[in-house]
């Protein structure tokens, strides 16, 4: 699974870092300081399979026939070598997908997360091996992916009525 990183602006990678040393200061003063985050970047090198998705939608959002796709995220690019926060000590470069942060100032964010295919691993794919490829495909038996082409992954904030996976 790849890791999403909240993007900053380079020059404020170092005001970040500046709050966390003085937390002790004044909480209002730093608050007004801190960016508002509108979108997030995808480690490309744990989603180098889903450019090409983003790419095409990109292109065929808007068109007729298309409609599905104003229900997707907005995609912005990517980004090379960018800095993140990968703990609160350290910075890493990434190379990243730039997407936008759908649960910005939303108070319950409902998301799913759909797989999309009746096949979704493949040994020697961003490093997984045969066996884990071959767990990963019972899964997609087991589930309606190869009968359907898709399956829910997963969902976040559930209504309060679902309350199972159980048919």
């Amino acid at each position: 699974t790849a890791r999403f990183y909240r993007l900053l602006p380079p020059d404020l990678q170092y005001l970040v870092k500046k709050q966390r040393q003085n937390e002790d200061k004044n909480k209002e003063a730093e608050a007004k300081e801190k960016p508002s985050h509108e979108w997030l970047g995808k480690d490309l090198g744990r989603a180098f399979g889903e450019l090409g998705f983003y790419e095409a939608a990109r292109q065929l959002r808007g068109q007729k026939g298309w409609e599905v796709l104003d229900f997707t995220t907005a995609y912005a690019g990517t980004l090379e070598d960018f800095p993140v926060q990968v703990s609160a000590d350290d910075v890493e470069y990434r190379d990243l997908i730039v997407l936008e942060n759908l649960i910005l100032r939303q108070k319950e964010p409902r998301l799913l997360d759909l797989k999309i295919g009746a096949r979704t691993s493949q040994a020697n794919w961003q490093g997984k091996g045969m066996i884990g490829s071959k767990m990963q495909d019972l899964i997609d038996a087991w589930t309606n992916s190869v009968h359907e082409g898709f399956r829910l992954e997963g969902f976040m904030n559930p209504p309060a009525w679902l309350e199972t996976r159980d048919p």
